[in-house]
């Protein structure tokens, strides 16, 4: 919590975040390449994002903030009501409550699930090996270097182990006398479908007001949204299904109100925070124990760039950008 704190100052604020941008940034050319490479399929689309602001407040401080990312090429565009309606018609009916909006043309969307399935294929093809429903009991160590991996089914040797387990990161490693500062923060997703409907949104939407993201995947639609700090408790509550359908409703009211709410499918999931926001990577202080964690709610947004990074760190390889500001070493 105080590391948390001491973050959150501006000037650290807007360091992390440039250095966010430029992982994101490196992170989207390798999802572009390895799609590409292997016809990946995941729903996914390059049709950009759109921001849209209730308040000229709101989006004079969006614009000042957005200026810093032109230091690393992403390009955007800021738009009165008329033109977000423009780009995204939908929003139509929604016009008179929109001051503006910002446009980013090289973003991309897609569904996190079907791409991991579609990793799975690329692994298994290659070669590697997937444990499913396995429990990982403990890492066993020999003089401070890793010496294997113990599950409930196999005990594994191996001089380098990779932990990429999200918020259970921390527990994982918590008996090795680590004590990585990386805890849960709850989110909620709705997914409804949306075959057949003839008018349907054309591209990812954030509601600044309310830091709800609206995305079109395919014949379906996503609403996420929403953060609590409640551990690992993974009950899905309703009234925060409640404020999902609620968040839709507010952005797009006919497309709601033709929706079967019913046969949506609910999700809640565990985003690893760090303190500063930014990833856990590479060597800990434990030779051969490596960390890809941390990423928030940025995991897939991260992920490209961060296995590229991990990897080359391990293989002793120059970085293709500078990896200091991720480094696992910064915490254990």
């Amino acid at each position: 919590g105080l590391k948390f704190i001491r973050n959150s100052s501006k000037s650290r604020f807007n360091s992390n975040a440039s250095e966010i941008c430029r992982l994101a940034q490196y992170s989207l050319q390798l999802t572009k390449e390895l799609r590409k490479e292997n016809k990946l399929n995941y729903d996914h689309s390059e049709k950009g994002t759109m921001k849209i602001f209730r308040s000229d407040t709101s989006l004079k401080k969006a614009i000042e903030d957005t200026k810093r990312l032109e230091d690393f090429g992403i390009g955007y565009r800021v738009l009165n009501s008329s033109e977000v309606t423009e780009i995204e018609p939908e929003l139509l009916e929604i016009t008179d409550q929109i001051v503006g909006g910002i446009f980013f043309p090289n973003d991309e969307t897609g569904d996190a699930y079907k791409f991991c399935n579609e990793l799975e294929h690329l692994i298994r093809q290659k070669g590697g090996r997937i444990h499913t429903n396995t429990e990982i009991k403990k890492i066993l160590l020999n003089k401070n270097s890793v010496n294997s991996v113990v599950t409930d089914r196999v005990e594994i040797q191996s001089k380098k182990v990779v932990v990429a387990a999200g918020s259970w990161s921390y527990p994982l490693i918590k008996n090795l006398g680590l004590n990585l500062p990386v805890r849960p923060v709850k989110g909620y997703s709705l997914t409804l479908d949306i075959s057949g409907f003839s008018k349907v949104p054309n591209l990812g939407i954030i509601d600044e007001s309310v830091h709800t993201a609206i995305t079109p995947l395919g014949n379906r639609i996503r609403i996420a949204g929403t953060a609590e700090f409640v551990g690992f408790e993974d009950d899905i509550h309703e009234k925060r299904i409640d404020y999902l359908t609620n968040m839709l409703q507010r952005v797009y009211p006919s497309l709601f109100s033709q929706l079967n709410h019913e046969e949506g499918s609910l999700w809640a999931g565990f985003r690893p925070m760090s303190p500063d926001g930014k990833p856990y990577l590479g060597q800990t202080k434990i030779e051969g124990l490596y960390l890809n964690t941390g990423h928030g709610h940025l995991g897939w947004t991260l992920a490209m760039g961060s296995a590229s990074l991990l990897a080359d760190l391990m293989l002793a390889r120059k970085t293709k950008i500078d990896s200091k500001p991720y480094l696992a070493s910064r915490a254990v």
